[in-house]
């Protein structure tokens, strides 16, 4: 006859198999959704500079040259950041971490396509359609809190958000980073030309002004080396999208076959990258 703790010793052990067999236990994952939480999170200061770059720019004008028109950056950056958060929240949700704007990523993402238009009344029919993938992240969200990450939910959550995830991820590397890196080009060329006509002793009251001169070379070639900074840890935000997409469409094509050692492998250099791309952000921005 069993007694109780005889009993209680037995339930447990055939419990723990059970949770541990319905439960999505990948390292991997949780390091692959750690990474790319860091570079969500790090969007919002590019976002933030990008407005900022436009406005440094219109302090270089030349005579003859146009203003800058910072309304898109205005209007656009609560939308590219809600989608972006879209993104990212989701895919932290895989490794059981919070998203990154609590309460507000799903509300954000509903009027999406119409505030993109407003922004940009030239925005492709392409682009539309991939930002507007992102309202069903933030269902897919809901559904990973709901299924307390158990496998066989989780195999279809990320079954049916797959491409979501490309077109998001898409969106936000040739569409949102693109624009944020031709902003800050724009200044980049804006300020070298300014620059190079208040440093050539030539121009009339330059050669009389030494030490105002230096001080402008000086900063030009600061500002010049931030810009070139920004510039490529944008390209690195870029790049991590795409190593997102590509993690995301391997954990899609092994999901009735999770294996943690292969997992490791598959994922280990777009974790790298990720990573990578998240402090050469954190720095620059």
């Amino acid at each position: 006859m069993l007694t109780a703790r005889r009993l209680a010793r037995l339930s447990l052990s055939m419990f723990i198999p059970l949770l541990a067999g319905s439960c999505t236990d990948v390292i991997a994952v949780q390091q692959f959704a750690q990474a790319s939480r860091e570079v969500g999170i790090q969007f919002r200061p590019l976002a933030v500079d990008g407005l900022r770059s436009c406005h440094r720019a219109a302090t270089y004008l030349l005579p003859g040259q146009a203003v800058s028109n910072c309304l898109f950056f205005e209007s656009a950056e609560p939308t590219l950041l809600a989608v972006n958060n879209g993104l990212f929240s989701y895919i932290s949700s895989l490794g059981r971490l919070a998203d990154l704007d609590a309460g507000k990523t799903a509300g954000s993402l509903q009027n999406v396509g119409a505030e993109l238009q407003q922004a940009d009344p030239k925005i492709s029919a392409d682009s539309l359609n991939k930002a507007n993938a992102s309202i069903g992240l933030a269902s897919a969200l809901v559904d990973v809190m709901a299924s307390r990450y158990q496998q066989k939910k989780m195999v279809a959550i990320i079954e049916h958000s797959n491409s979501a995830v490309q077109q998001v991820a898409g969106f936000l590397d040739v569409y949102a980073a693109f624009r944020y890196a031709q902003q800050i080009r724009d200044e980049q060329s804006r300020e070298l030309a300014f620059c190079t006509q208040w440093t050539d002793p030539a121009v009339p009251g330059v050669a009389t002004e030494p030490i105002a001169v230096d001080l402008l070379k000086r900063r030009c070639t600061a500002d010049f080396d931030s810009q070139a900074e920004k510039i490529a840890a944008i390209q690195k935000y870029q790049q991590a999208l795409r190593d997102v997409a590509s993690a995301h469409q391997k954990l899609y094509e092994a999901r009735n076959r999770w294996n943690t050692r292969q997992l490791v492998t598959d994922l280990a250099p777009a974790i790298s990258q990720i990573s990578e791309a998240a402090q050469a952000m954190k720095k620059a921005f």
